[in-house]
């Protein structure tokens, strides 16, 4: 243990346990040790000027090492945080998420980032959904990557049975109806025109980056 002998009251003050290091207190009670002339332990005596580069391990003292003295003391919740940042920046990685240059300095690093922003915003476009008036009113239907695998499902399964009983749904529609066989195709000829116009928006911009002379270039290019 640990017994604090207090010059301003002589006498034997505190009693530390033993998972505290005399840093860990001198950081948050300064003022405790501005009051010590030293620390006793065991009939062993440390001036209160060198306090702080021991520690106390089991019942013995000992001089803290250089290079543990030097290291931050860690705290459990900051290496937490760290911990769930990179794990989650990593899985953002795999999803293809994050730019591939974390930070960019060259101007060819920055028109692979812009590349790769303008991808991810053509994809998201095209994934958010599109308006069709296959059923005579004007109406938006959601195009995820299920969404476009039935539709062009359901477009092989006429051709080979035309006489075949589709049902789809727009955007606000709560249930499924029936389409012909006519409302269907247009939906997904819709479909197919809304994916490629989208598709043809994201080659030019990326035309227009790998054009680009300067970083200022890149970054003015916007979805």
């Amino acid at each position: 243990m640990l017994v604090i002998f207090e010059k301003t009251t002589q006498h034997l003050k505190a009693i530390f346990s033993n998972h505290q290091t005399i840093e860990v207190i001198y950081m948050n009670s300064p003022e405790v040790l501005d009051r010590l002339d030293g620390i006793h332990i065991d009939k062993e005596y440390i001036p209160s000027d060198d306090i702080t580069n021991y520690k106390l391990v089991g019942n013995e003292i000992v001089k803290i090492p250089i290079d543990e003295f030097q290291a931050p003391i860690a705290n459990p919740l900051e290496e937490k945080i760290n911990l769930l940042t990179t794990e989650n920046n990593q899985f953002k990685q795999l999803l293809n998420l994050v730019p591939p240059i974390s930070n960019p300095i060259t101007l060819e690093e920055y028109k692979k980032n812009k590349v790769f922003e303008l991808s991810i915003s053509c994809n998201q476009h095209i994934l958010n959904g599109f308006y069709s008036d296959c059923r005579g009113g004007n109406s938006f239907y959601s195009f995820s990557e299920l969404d476009q695998t039935n539709i062009m499902g359901y477009i092989s399964m006429l051709n080979i049975e035309p006489e075949t009983q589709i049902i789809w749904k727009s955007a606000d529609e709560t249930i499924c109806t029936p389409f012909t066989k006519e409302q269907m195709t247009q939906l997904a000829k819709d479909g197919l025109i809304f994916k490629q116009e989208n598709i043809y928006k994201f080659e030019t911009l990326r035309n227009q980056v790998i054009e680009s002379t300067s970083i200022e270039q890149v970054v003015e290019i916007v979805w």
